[in-house]
């Protein structure tokens, strides 16, 4: 059966594009939930009272999912934001939803500020006010967390963990109060050794790690080759950006979500109580584009969507536990097992490791006992693989 999601990931493979299972799915989720969130809410700027479709404890939740991609540089995480939420040949751009792609912003490019000259005061709208009811992108998310740390914008963290989580945003100034709502989704990618965020905002996040093998690194030269002069019928594009206008329309025909026992038996098996409302968001979006969307619709549960949730679950807790020294384990995975440890510095080059930090990260693995460090060969060994050579 052709499907939204599908399609999508057909679409973007006909372009040449590689890998298209790893950061695709979540960004696709994430846009069905952004939608869903934007009619469940309501517009009070233009006088459209709340669906309340969906509710939790009898309020009205905030159903955005935002996505973190974290992959060393070159690796797809631009190049997948940018297929998708493109003005020229994103598949989801459209004139319903605003997108945007940025780059670094201060605190008060994010909230906003106030400008007083003399008497006058004038409100000068940030990023989550401009863009309040759109998806925006970040290229490179180190540099917003970068500006975390600067004097000027030193409270930049928990104005967007607010902004994230209910989309309050609340700021006192000596020439008065910035306050306004905002349902702004954010779509960010960082390299794993740039990877700094605070545990309060990385829960609000949905985050998807790749540390690319030497195959898959091979296949992407490949790609680069096999895309010269490669073209689609632009009527693709056309057809598919309907589609999805049809399918923003067609989310006004909701009055009623539900979710299936196995959703929830399913999540709650492995998931932290905290985690279970991002997943139910995930599960959502999956749902909303592989299914006519109905009056009653029922969130289900089949096997794509309980692989998906699986591998979003084992990168929270790699993103959250070690994402570097994952590099490491997954170089010596891809070896088989075991490999010099000349080499694993060599492949970590290639991921923006200096030789310092390689040599660091495997001492750290090795005083752990994740991996295992034969002096005389030089050879590093994971765990299971030194036990069944011993």
């Amino acid at each position: 059966m052709t499907t939204l999601y599908k399609d999508a990931l057909h679409i973007l493979e006909k372009r040449g594009i590689l890998f298209v299972e790893k950061f695709n799915p979540k960004l696709l989720c994430s846009y069905a939930a952004h939608v869903a969130n934007l009619e469940n809410m309501g517009d009070p700027d233009n006088n459209i009272p709340p669906k309340k479709f969906y509710l939790e404890q009898d309020r009205i939740p905030d159903l955005r999912m935002h996505i973190l991609l974290i992959a060393p540089p070159g690796f797809a995480k631009s190049t997948s934001i940018k297929q998708l939420m493109h003005k020229d040949y994103g598949l989801l751009y459209t004139d319903d939803i605003q997108m945007r792609f940025e780059g670094y912003s201060t605190e008060a490019g994010m909230v906003g500020s106030i400008d007083k000259a003399g008497n006058t005061v004038t409100r000068i709208e940030g990023l989550f006010e401009e863009y309040k009811r759109g998806i925006v992108g970040f290229e490179e998310f180190y540099a917003v967390t970068q500006a975390m740390n600067q004097s000027h914008s030193g409270h930049l963290e928990p104005a967007m963990n607010q902004a994230l989580l209910d989309g309050n945003v609340r700021k006192r100034l000596r020439g008065g109060v910035i306050e306004y709502d905002t349902s702004l989704t954010m779509w960010a990618a960082t390299q794993v050794t740039r990877f700094e965020v605070g545990g309060g905002l990385i829960r609000r996040m949905l985050p998807e790690i790749w540390t690319p093998t030497d195959k898959e690194g091979d296949a992407l030269k490949n790609a680069v080759k096999n895309g010269v002069n490669l073209s689609l019928d632009p009527q693709i594009l056309i057809d598919y950006r309907q589609r999805i206008k049809n399918f923003n329309a067609d989310m006004k025909i909701i009055r009623q979500v539900s979710y299936t026992d196995d959703v929830f038996d399913f999540i709650k098996s492995d998931v932290p109580h905290y985690r279970i409302p991002t997943i139910m968001r995930f599960a959502l979006g999956y749902n909303l584009l592989n299914n006519p969307i109905e009056r009653n619709f029922v969130v289900d549960l089949d096997d794509e969507l309980k692989r998906l949730i699986d591998v979003s679950e084992k990168d929270r807790k790699t993103v959250i536990g070690d994402p570097e020294g994952e590099m490491i384990i997954s170089i010596l995975n891809d070896a088989g097992g075991k490999q010099d440890r000349r080499k694993i510095k060599e492949a970590m080059i290639d991921f923006s490791v200096r030789f310092d930090k390689s040599d660091f990260l495997i001492n750290k693995l090795v005083a752990e006992r994740e991996i295992m460090w034969d002096r005389a060969s030089d050879i590093i060994y994971t765990y299971n693989e030194w036990r069944r050579k011993k």
